[in-house]
């Protein structure tokens, strides 16, 4: 009996043993099998365990260095060091899917495009702010403030306004679970995996000094850095860049697009069990779990303190590298936000102060006209160079023809101008009573579309990077082919020799032979790059890349019906249809033969 109960007593601790190393060597993991079926399946491997160490070592290294360079700004290693890092990681966890976590770093990107987002009612309702224009406005706002809590001492946090897209992010246990757009406040969209491409918001938080809660909803605001949204050039400003790319079906698309977040508010924290008391104290902890938290906000104690704060940010705005419309000021205390309450729309202990409209005044001095790929004409009024927030103005898109019937313009007027978004300018106003007697009106006559500077147009766009990338084929020489009849369209480059190419002023027998060299190189572009070459209405880069997702082929393209295309999420129907107009196009189908004639479009 004794030896049965020694027996069994090392059974038991032999059962324990053996069930505490597969949960450690193998935990839960995207994509991984059940544990249970592994220990039937998988030979135990003495040094696993010291892999998946390993693994989480690098993880939390990348996880800290990435913090580090998106969030605080201040990178300790370089990008050359993080990037063997990084691939480490990689080549561990090809080798051990099993113990991949959705916390690594290498699964921001991983997911495929989505078919559509599905909504997700908030936990906490994103409401809106109310919104003042002027100082006066700020003022009776502080005033009711005041006058509810008396004598006393009331703080408030005032913070930029940044111009993007609001999202709410939902942490359990330290680990992304999902994210959201506004929405209407109450109902957004789930952006999940778009969320986690974007690298200054983390995965999992990092550890913290206190105890702090790890469940956790926090909001924020998804922007696109100017210069980022200055190279995708696709947008009218950078808030319809950042919302368009957050809420893009193809989470790789929206890894491409450099978005950013600020977080500015979290539900419901507690250090030790001990809620946190005011918000001020909420965003020091953010911080310290790995949110980026805007370094320009600040504590006040008063009203001076509040318009100074908007006074230097309305001068000073364009210093940013992103762009804001305003300042919001909050109630620094939880309890006294508690007691202000709120409408069914915004909240009483806040409130948006939105910068004011300045227009500046200027005199048009001419109109370019440009003609696009599609034939477009697009004029441009040059104006007498002026300086708002920051930058010099002295072009302004006026988009169409039809605007300068709108605005009646003639050479000289003196114009109203304002930055559109604090970013585009564009022309607001004619000051017509100043006009002087007998000024010149706009003739554009002249530039109706002629062949040849359609041509030109088309051929500029064929060679451009993303489209042909026909190196060393700039507009000068696309002018000099097509002034000397060389090219008719883009099929006829493909039958250049070098000889034509000598046959043109300035041109040397090395940059000929290298021309025509890139030119023959060409035709082995990608389909997405090919696509958007051939100028159709409203098929861009972006859209060339969708579709080159769903044809193999331009023959695919061009037979597709309408009914195909309008089913492909991103194609709208007058984008279907200008596909259909264009493939059926005479000119177009003759444009299709000789390509494939040239090999540049495969049989």
């Amino acid at each position: 009996m004794k030896n049965t109960k020694i027996f069994s007593l090392i059974s038991g601790c032999l059962f324990l043993l053996v069930v505490f190393f597969n949960i450690t060597v193998f935990p839960t993991a995207v994509g991984a099998e059940n544990v249970s079926e592994r220990k039937e399946s998988q030979t135990i491997d003495p040094d696993l365990s010291q892999k998946y160490n390993l693994i989480e070592k690098l993880k939390d290294e990348i996880n800290y260095h990435n913090y580090l360079y998106y969030v605080k700004n201040k990178p300790e290693i370089s990008d050359a060091e993080y990037d063997k890092l990084f691939k480490k990681l990689k080549e561990l966890e090809e080798k051990y899917p099993q113990f991949i976590t959705p916390d690594s770093p290498t699964q921001r990107i991983g997911s495929v495009p989505s078919k559509g987002f599905k909504q997700t009612k908030h936990k906490y309702p994103l409401f809106s702010l109310d919104k003042v224009n002027s100082f006066e406005d700020l003022k009776k706002w502080y005033t009711k403030i005041r006058k509810t809590f008396s004598e006393k001492k009331v703080e408030f946090v005032c913070e930029l306004k940044i111009d993007g897209l609001a999202v709410a992010l939902f942490y359990e246990d330290a680990l992304l679970k999902n994210g959201a757009t506004r929405g209407d406040g109450f109902t957004g969209e789930d952006v999940t995996q778009n969320i986690k491409t974007i690298k200054s918001i983390p995965l999992r938080l990092l550890p913290p000094d206190q105890n702090i809660s790890k469940d956790l909803h926090v909001c924020g605001e998804v922007f696109m850095p100017i210069h980022s949204f200055e190279q995708l050039k696709e947008f009218a400003n950078p808030r319809n860049a950042a919302s368009g790319s957050l809420r893009h079906h193809d989470p790789k698309i929206t890894a491409q697009r450099n978005l950013d977040a600020f977080f500015y508010r979290v539900e419901n924290l507690k250090i030790s069990e001990k809620p946190v008391k005011t918000h001020w104290e909420s965003l020091g902890v953010l911080q310290k779990l790995g949110f980026k938290i805007n370094p320009y906000n600040r504590l006040c104690q008063n009203i001076s303190e509040i318009l100074e704060y908007c006074s230097y940010w309305e001068k000073n705005k364009a210093k940013l590298t992103y762009t804001i419309d305003g300042i919001v000021i909050k109630v620094n205390d939880y309890n006294q936000q508690k007691a202000l309450g709120h409408t069914s729309r915004f909240p009483l202990w806040a409130i948006a102060y939105k910068f004011p409209d300045q227009p500046f005044l200027s005199t048009l001095l001419d109109v370019q006209f440009t003609i696009g790929r599609t034939g477009k004409i697009t004029p441009v009024a040059i104006i007498e160079p002026i300086e708002i927030d920051g930058s010099i103005i002295s072009r302004v898109n006026l988009h169409n023809l039809n605007r300068i019937k709108e605005l009646d313009l003639r050479l000289g007027d003196k114009l109203f101008i304002k930055k559109a978004g604090n970013i585009i300018p564009e022309i607001i106003q004619v000051k017509y009573n100043e006009r002087k007697p007998n000024a010149p009106k706009i003739e554009y006559t002249d530039y109706e579309i002629s062949s040849k500077a359609l041509l030109k147009a088309k051929l500029k766009h064929w060679a451009g990077r993303d489209c042909m990338n026909i190196e060393g084929m700039g507009g000068s020489l696309v002018d000099k082919l097509v002034d000397n009849d060389l090219v008719k369209d883009p099929a006829d480059l493909y039958t250049l020799a070098k000889e034509d190419i000598l046959s043109l002023e300035g041109i040397s027998n090395k940059s000929a032979a290298n021309i025509i060299h890139a030119i023959q190189e060409s035709k082995n572009r990608p389909l997405n790059q090919l696509i958007n070459a051939l100028s159709i209405d409203q098929v861009g880069k972006e859209t060339s890349k969708i579709l080159s997702r769903h044809f193999s082929s331009i023959n695919q393209l061009a037979t597709a019906d309408y009914n195909k295309l309008i089913a492909i999420k991103g194609i709208g129907k007058k984008t279907a249809q200008n596909i259909i107009d264009y493939f059926k196009d005479p000119d177009k189908v003759l444009l299709m033969e000789k390509l494939k004639k040239y090999g540049v479009v495969a049989s």
